[in-house]
């Protein structure tokens, strides 16, 4: 299991790649903010492990790039909303709620996305640490999909 990467559509002139994980079924939503550079390796470094945890528990991932090398808490956390609706319109989707995490720096992304914008997301969580990622403690990360509004 892996991510597939795939570009969204984030305002502007800008594309945005993101690391996709789709389950068999869908039941939660989670928007994935990685430590580092937040690019593919990053990603993959970050949450690899959570890819078996994902499929058990039928939970999508998002793991977005950042835009042109500007991380999500320096800028880039404004091209968030229109990410996520060009994601969902191009799933034929109403837009949900979704849970947001991040880990190491990627923490400091998530907190600045989801102050910037709480309406989009049912809960965060953060990760300083790699060590304290159980199977347990990333299944607390996301929630049942919600309709938004």
């Amino acid at each position: 299991m892996e991510f597939n990467f795939i570009k969204i559509f984030g305002g502007g002139k800008t594309l945005i790649d993101v690391g996709l994980f789709i389950p068999d079924s869908v039941e939660k939503i989670l928007l994935a903010l990685s430590d580092g550079e937040q690019n593919q390796e990053t990603i993959h470094q970050s949450f690899g492990p959570w890819l078996d945890a994902a499929k058990e528990d039928n939970c999508l991932i998002l793991a977005p790039c950042a835009p042109d090398g500007v991380l999500f808490h320096n800028g880039g956390e404004l091209l968030v909303p229109r990410m996520i609706e060009v994601f969902f319109q191009s799933m034929e989707q109403k837009p949900r709620k979704m849970a947001i995490a991040g880990v190491g720096e990627g923490a400091k992304s998530a907190e600045k996305i989801h102050t910037s914008f709480p309406q989009l997301f049912t809960k965060i969580s953060t990760h300083t640490e790699y060590s304290e990622l159980t199977n347990e403690l990333i299944k607390e990360s996301w929630d049942y999909l919600e309709a938004m509004g």
